[in-house]
């Protein structure tokens, strides 16, 4: 007896000249067959990577398709839009957190019978595992599935924008604040970096510090951007992820539905990524001991691995430890940590949060707003004391 799931295909037994096959039906009617289970589920998967080519085939008169199934189809003619990290986002929302979601199974609901309520229920679901920004990341990518899908009359209209979102009170994981470091533990780190020897990583960390440069930035960083006196860098590269291809173009899915990526040196996201920043002198110090050390024409790195090629992160946050370790640090930091203490830095010696902003990249200074919020608010009381707090002559 065949077995199936609301809006799916149907699996089962059947026998053919006296051997008996493992089958599965597809919701557009056809069949796979396989004397085992592995290889029937071998011509599934070349059957759906068929209609992932020619979307079309499976779009054209099935009131069968799936919520899942047109997400899939609805990513693979995006592949040579969407840049690497992005398209693997979106690939790890369809396949981790719906097809392989155990909670709540929305991916195998037909277009046809949606609902708002059922959106709200799966996003709840989420809530109780995820965090509130992975609820959100999931649903973006839903809400242009549902609206490509509606667009192209696949199924009923339905009222996105009434459609509840769960709220950071409501999910399990909640939000953590990251730690700037203290201009106390900059010392200290700054301390123990001049005082013994550390591969080119520590280079990294402590410009990191005084630049405000994110790692994937600085390790990209080649001579032709630092200014010749050496007091300012330009930024305008950064390490990415690209979708990993085969000599067709198409990209490259392990077996356990992993997107293969390749390292790979890109222009920043924004046109807000492209910036110069001014360096201080502890930054300066670094590259004019780098320029005199190793190869510097303007296409080479500023901070090479030992291969020559680009700096590995692990080996930056391995390095950044064992520092914190010996020089006591108050507590652990990641070089995301450094990049923010050097804008919370800044912000204490009060320097614009726009041009805070502008150092750091940020796309608008709501971004710079929202993570130094709570410096912002302790600078404004202070403000608010020091300004009626002090002596006059009316208190004598």
């Amino acid at each position: 007896m065949s077995k199936r799931k609301n809006g799916e295909g149907s699996y089962g037994k059947r026998k053919i000249n006296g051997t008996t096959y493992q089958y599965y039906r597809f919701p557009d009617g056809h069949f796979v067959y396989g004397k085992t289970a592995a290889i029937r589920d071998e011509k599934i998967k070349e059957y759906k990577q068929e209609l992932a080519e020619k979307p079309e085939n499976i779009l054209t008169d099935n009131p069968l398709l799936t919520f899942g199934e047109f997400a899939r189809i609805w990513l693979s003619g995006r592949t040579n839009e969407l840049v690497g990290t992005t398209y693997g986002s979106y690939h790890n929302c369809i396949e981790n957190r719906m097809y392989d979601f155990k909670d709540y199974d929305i991916a195998n609901v037909q277009l046809t019978s949606l609902t708002p309520k059922m959106f709200e229920d799966y996003l709840f679901a989420l809530a109780k595992v995820y965090s509130k920004a992975t609820v959100d990341k999931s649903w973006t990518v839903l809400k242009q599935v549902l609206k490509e899908a509606m667009k192209r009359e696949l199924m009923p209209r339905l009222a996105i924008e009434d459609i509840k979102i769960p709220k950071e009170k409501d999910v399990k994981v909640k939000q953590k604040e990251v730690p700037f470091i203290t201009p106390q533990d900059m010392e200290r780190l700054y301390k123990e970096y001049t005082d013994k020897e550390y591969p080119m990583s520590g280079n990294i960390i402590i410009f990191i510090m005084y630049s405000g440069c994110r790692v994937s930035e600085v390790i990209a960083s080649k001579w032709g951007q630092v200014s010749e006196d050496f007091t300012s860098i330009k930024i305008d590269r950064a390490q990415s992820k690209a979708l990993k291809r085969d000599e067709k173009g198409d990209i490259i899915i392990n077996d356990n539905n992993k997107i293969q990526f390749v390292k790979d040196i890109k222009d920043p996201k924004s046109e807000s990524g492209k910036r110069n920043i001014p360096l201080p002198k502890r930054a300066q110090k670094i590259l004019k001991e780098l320029y005199m050390k190793y190869p510097h024409e303007p296409d080479d790195l500023i901070f090479p691995a030992p291969s020559g090629g680009v700096y590995d992160r692990v080996t930056i946050n391995k390095t950044l430890i064992r520092m914190e370790k010996r020089a006591g640090c108050t507590q652990y930091y990641t070089p995301h940590c450094l990049r923010h203490g050097y804008g919370s830095y800044l912000l204490s010696r009060g320097v614009d949060i726009k041009i805070v902003s502008e150092l750091l990249g940020h796309k608008d200074v709501t971004t710079t707003y929202n993570i130094y919020i709570g410096i912002l608010k302790e600078d404004k009381i202070n403000a608010v004391l020091n300004a009626f707090d002090e002596p006059d002559d009316s208190d004598n």
